[in-house]
Formats: C-alpha cells, sequence, structure tokens
C-alpha cells in the first residue's frame, strides 16, 4: 500500500519515490508510487497537482487503498522518480479546508449544527449546514472563526485505536470504513478528515464568509480562506472605486447614489409605460370597426404591452391583429389576436415561421426569427 506522505506533513513539497507500476488509460498513464506526497480527490476537494520528473501529474485517485497518479507522459517503471507539488494549490487547500473545519466546529459548538456537505472547487467554495441560520449568525461565527486564526491554534492529526475513538466526541458526516484519521484543532474542534490541513489556524491567514442560502432544507453558505479571501477582497474593492467613479461619490456613499438612481429610474420607467398606455390608446381608437386584419411594428414594447395593443385592436375591428417589437438582427417578440379564425391563421403562421411561444384561443404570443420584411410580406400574403 502507498504510503502516504502528507497525512503526516502537510507541508512537504518535495519526495523521492519508487515507481511501483504504470499503466496506460484515459488522458495519460496511470502511475503507482511506494510513498507519495501528492493528496487524491477527497473530503469534497480536487487532488494536487505537480510533477513527477519531467511529467505533469494531473490528477491523483484512490483505488483499493493504492493512490494511482495520472500524468500526461509515460515514465520508466521500477526506477525513482522525483515529485513535486504544486505549492499554491496545495496551500489553497490547506487554507481552505481548515477554515471550512473551524467555521464548522463553531456551528456545532455554538448551535449544535452539522456539516453536511463540503465542496473546494477551483472559484466557489461552499458548506452545508443541516439547519437554517440568518446572516446576521453567520457573521457572528465569522468573528468567532477570525479570533480562532488569531489565536493561532495547533492543529493535530490523531489516529486514536478503537478504545481510545470510542471514548471520543468527534464530528464525521458518515460511517468511516477503516482506521479513523482525526483533524483536532486545539480547544475548539474535532473532526475525522482524510486530507491535508495546517500545522496552525494562523496559516488560514483570514476567513470571510461570503453569503448564506437556504439550500435542502438548511444553508449553504459560501465561504473564501486565505489567499483566496484577499483576492476576493481586491476584486471587491476595484468594483468599489469603478462604481465609486460611476457615481461621482465617495465610497461610502455609494449605496445612497444607486438607491437615488434607482428611485430615478423607478420614476422614469413609470412615464415611459404611461406614455405607451396612452400610445396604445390612440392606436386602438384610431382603427374604424370592420376595418382589415393589421400588422403593427413598435418599438421598445414588452409582450404585454403588445397583447393590450392587439387585443384591443382585434376585439374593435373584428379581425386579425399581428403586432410586434424588436429588430431584424435579435429577433421579434409578437402577440397574435384574432377572434374569428385564430386556428387557421395561428396555424399558418407557425407553419411559416416556427416561433416560440404559446397562448390560448384567441391569442397566441411569444418570440419569432424573422426579418419585418419576411412578417409583413406573410402578413400580406397570407392574412389580408
Amino acid at each position: 500500500m502507498t504510503k502516504r506522505l502528507f497525512d503526516t506533513d502537510s507541508h512537504l513539497l518535495e519526495f523521492e519515490a519508487c515507481v511501483l507500476d504504470v499503466r496506460e488509460g484515459d488522458g495519460g498513464f496511470w502511475v503507482l508510487l511506494d510513498e507519495t506526497a501528492f493528496a487524491p480527490e477527497a473530503g469534497g476537494q480536487p487532488s494536487d497537482v505537480g510533477t513527477l520528473g519531467e511529467a505533469n501529474v494531473l490528477d491523483v485517485r484512490e483505488k483499493d487503498g493504492e493512490l494511482w497518479h495520472l500524468i500526461d507522459r509515460e515514465i520508466v517503471p521500477n526506477g525513482t522518480v522525483v515529485g513535486k507539488i504544486d505549492r499554491f494549490r496545495r496551500l489553497r487547500h490547506l487554507q481552505n479546508h481548515t477554515g471550512e473545519h473551524i467555521v464548522t466546529g463553531l456551528f456545532h459548538r455554538e448551535y449544535g449544527l452539522n456539516n453536511v456537505g463540503f465542496h473546494l472547487g477551483h472559484e466557489d467554495v461552499t458548506l452545508d449546514l443541516d439547519g437554517c441560520v440568518e446572516m446576521s449568525t453567520v457573521r457572528q461565527i465569522e468573528r468567532l472563526a477570525n479570533i480562532a486564526v488569531a489565536e493561532n491554534r495547533k492543529v493535530n492529526i490523531l489516529y486514536p485505536s478503537d478504545g481510545e475513538l470510542a471514548a471520543l466526541s468527534y464530528r464525521a458526516k458518515g460511517e468511516i470504513e477503516g482506521r479513523v484519521r482525526l483533524v483536532e484543532i486545539e480547544g475548539l474542534d474535532l473532526c475525522a478528515c482524510c486530507v491535508p490541513h495546517v500545522k496552525y489556524t494562523g496559516e488560514v491567514g483570514g476567513i470571510r464568509l461570503l453569503s448564506a442560502m437556504r439550500y435542502k432544507g438548511g444553508t449553504r453558505i459560501h465561504m473564501k480562506c486565505g489567499l483566496d479571501a484577499i483576492a476576493h477582497g481586491n476584486i471587491q474593492e476595484d468594483r468599489e472605486s469603478e462604481l465609486s467613479r460611476l457615481l461621482s461619490l465617495p465610497p461610502e456613499r455609494i449605496v445612497e447614489g444607486v438607491r437615488k438612481l434607482s428611485e430615478e429610474l423607478g420614476a422614469v420607467k413609470y412615464k415611459i409605460g404611461q406614455m405607451k398606455r396612452e400610445r396604445i390608446s390612440f392606436l386602438i381608437d384610431s382603427f374604424e370597426t370592420k376595418r382589415k386584419p393589421s400588422c403593427l411594428f413598435e418599438s421598445d414594447f414588452e409582450v404585454n404591452e403588445l397583447r393590450m395593443l392587439a387585443t384591443g385592436i382585434s376585439e374593435k375591428t373584428g379581425r386579425s391583429c399581428l403586432a410586434f417589437s424588436g429588430d431584424d438582427e435579435g429577433g421579434y417578440r409578437f402577440v397574435l389576436s384574432d377572434a374569428l379564425s385564430f386556428e387557421k391563421t395561428a396555424a399558418a403562421f407557425r407553419a411559416a415561421f416556427s416561433p416560440k411561444g404559446g397562448g390560448k384561443p384567441p391569442v397566441l404570443q411569444g418570440t419569432v426569427n424573422a426579418t419585418e420584411r419576411e412578417l409583413r410580406a406573410f402578413f400580406e400574403t397570407r392574412i389580408s
């Protein structure tokens, strides 16, 4: 069985090992070593990557107790090879996973909540709790978590015997087969886990809990730790600076400025809506009863406004009305209203253009990809 060097030294980034087996497979070659510092995909996070000699390590998977390394070129079996871990990726995993232990340990200690899910992706980090919490509670836990980071608590890796394990109270997301590996954050948390962690909480560098949302009867929290938290903060500051520039306001007045713009935009939208309603009334009033079928193109009308226009004209004239809004490049929103021969008109329109949408007699509405010229030609030859 491969000796797991990362279990005892999470900071080991270079090692030498014997190549026991090389097998060609999908995506490259799978290599088995007598010992490795490459941690496999486990615990909700991807594997380490790096190099074995001149080959790039793309993935590491555990199968039947052995750790197999996927590399991009063949290497000679029965020899020795130097492995080097991608330092930044390992540090990112250490910071975020230990940060998750701190946070979920605090949720368990303070509120009796359990961690039922964790995902450490290339950009996103989430943890799932089995209960609902408000953002105010999340902020309290974030403060306690960063205090734990600042206290630089020791992080221990324990392999208790069966007898010792029976006497311990520890967190685990499910049943564990084989020997149990515990990660202890002194004075704060004890949790079963199989991946590398920092040696002291100060290495986490800082914890940001970004959001909390309802998820499967519990709460999903998005978080970032260490270098990820700094990068996220830089992005937020850049956005804030740009908003400050656009609004010509200091950062502390951005919310006030956006609120004012929102109110002004609402007033403008209301005025535009009122003008559209007046135009709809004007157009309907301008049509005579028993007039021939109508085809209209209006600028920036929403479907509900087109429906008011088309149904109003159709009801007044007793004939079909097609109303469109959009352009040739992006397509058109449309409403077809026809109380006299809806099925025939709708069938012809569907056959000609395959529009998206639906409705029930006497109205068909949706979107269509066609040019104004094609739509007018259809109206003139098939409906008029």
